[in-house]
């Protein structure tokens, strides 16, 4: 996949501290990707963090031991 990263992404990632990628993740690796955080917040890790509801919802699971079999798929 060949995607071109633009200087408006660096500012934007440099002043806003996120950068919005359109394009980047077809339909097939979103849904891997969805598939692996709804796994992780199904079965959190012993230092799982953040609330899941609410305006500002986030979820930090680092270091999930049993995580690594699901990712590696």
């Amino acid at each position: 996949m060949n995607y071109v990263i633009t200087q408006e992404h660096k500012r934007s990632l440099n002043n806003d501290g996120i950068v919005k990628l359109p394009g980047l993740l077809d339909q097939n690796l979103l849904g891997e990707i969805s598939a692996c955080f709804e796994w992780s917040v199904t079965h959190p890790g012993p230092i799982a963090k953040g609330p899941l509801e609410g305006e500002n919802a986030f979820f930090v699971d680092n270091n999930n031991p049993a995580a690594q079999a699901m990712y590696q798929k």
